[in-house]
């Protein structure tokens, strides 16, 4: 089975997942987005093409020539977008030229209104969308909300779409070395660092906390565009002595509590990462949060932009450090109840094949 994908993103870590994938099929060729040129890269039967430009809408003229080539010297069974916006009009536009079967993944809390609230350009995204997911010869969602979202709205039929969100090796966990600070207890996130991760809520209820208890460290893992301003924010709020900007960090189970504060996620991944290193979870409800977060015994969810719960659950951690070691031996227990790798990455190749029998005419 041979199978094209396209994507904007694509760090290390979803390099070598994707990589996986491939280890299960003939060839798989992976175009993705990147402001540096970087080589052609070949990890077993996956094969990574990386696109440089300056502008993304210049990235999607180069993809599709590339991808264009590509129909033409080879007989693909698939094609997948790992969006069903810019990426998915690529996808769509090949798959209808050259009769080949399309997938359109939504990673993407499409259904939730925070998401087309945060950028202006989400609304001209929903348009694509809407054009796009009914010509798809399948979808694939992170979350049943969305599933039941694109039945209620785009009259998709159930049978079209998987709902399978992203699986983390969790056995491959790695160590966090702890900075060499007089802080005994250390708040962690690990996103990009973009305007829908509101890592903002974060630092301003960190300052709270360290008006109260002084001993207390934030870590922030991560890049992205609105690094800049989130040190300004923290040199501001005068809590720059405290917090840690780190970049890109593999290494972090040493840190005791992990925060999300997303405003909208399909996932994330890191999640699933941090019940793995057996840190207690703060999120917001987004994604998947409530399907991994038990109430008050691996983490706590709080709403949307909430703050003072923030700050709340942020003390409260800090002040119960033995029910917080309880939480840790919960959070690691607690995803037994999954599909381990093995499992997902079954899953994948099922729908693969399904989809690829199953050409819309």
């Amino acid at each position: 089975m041979k199978i094209l994908m396209f994507t904007l993103s694509l760090d290390q870590a979803s390099k070598e997942r994707i990589a996986q994938y491939g280890d299960f099929l003939d060839e798989l060729h992976v175009i993705s987005y990147s402001r540096v040129l970087r080589k052609t890269e070949k990890i077993g039967h996956t094969y990574f093409y990386s696109i440089s430009s300056s502008f993304r809408l210049l990235f999607l003229l180069y993809a599709y020539n590339f991808g264009k080539k590509f129909a033409r010297e080879k007989s693909f069974d698939l094609i997948t977008c790992q969006d069903p916006f810019e990426i998915g009009i690529i996808g769509y536009l090949l798959a209808k030229k050259n009769k080949i079967p399309l997938e359109l993944q939504i990673h993407g809390a499409i259904s939730m209104k925070t998401f087309w609230k945060d950028d202006i350009l989400n609304c001209f995204r929903c348009l694509i969308s809407r054009m796009l997911l009914p010509r798809a010869c399948g979808i694939r969602v992170m979350r049943e909300q969305e599933k039941i979202y694109l039945i209620k709205n785009l009259k998709i039929s159930p049978n079209k779409i998987c709902v399978l969100p992203i699986s983390v090796p969790v056995e491959n966990v790695i160590e966090y070395k702890k900075p060499n600070v007089d802080s005994d207890f250390i708040f962690l996130t690990i996103a990009r660092l973009e305007k829908v991760k509101n890592i903002q809520l974060i630092l301003r209820a960190f300052k709270k906390l360290v008006l109260k208890i002084p001993c207390s460290r934030l870590v922030i893992g991560g890049d992205g565009s609105e690094k800049e301003s989130l040190q300004k924010l923290s040199l501001k709020l005068q809590i720059n002595d405290r917090v840690d900007f780190v970049g890109w960090v593999e290494k972090w189970s040493s840190a005791s509590c992990f925060i999300i504060s997303s405003n909208s996620e399909t996932g994330p991944r890191t999640l699933i990462e941090a019940l793995a290193h057996g840190l207690p979870v703060i999120s917001t409800k987004v994604g998947i949060a409530k399907n991994y977060i038990r109430d008050g015994k691996n983490g706590f969810l709080i709403d949307i932009n909430d703050e003072k719960a923030l700050y709340e659950k942020m003390t409260w951690m800090r002040l119960n450090k033995k029910l917080v070691h309880k939480m840790s031996t919960y959070a690691k227990n607690c995803l037994q109840e999954y599909p381990n790798q093995a499992v997902y990455l079954q899953k994948i190749m099922l729908n693969w094949r399904k989809i690829a029998r199953n050409k819309k005419s």
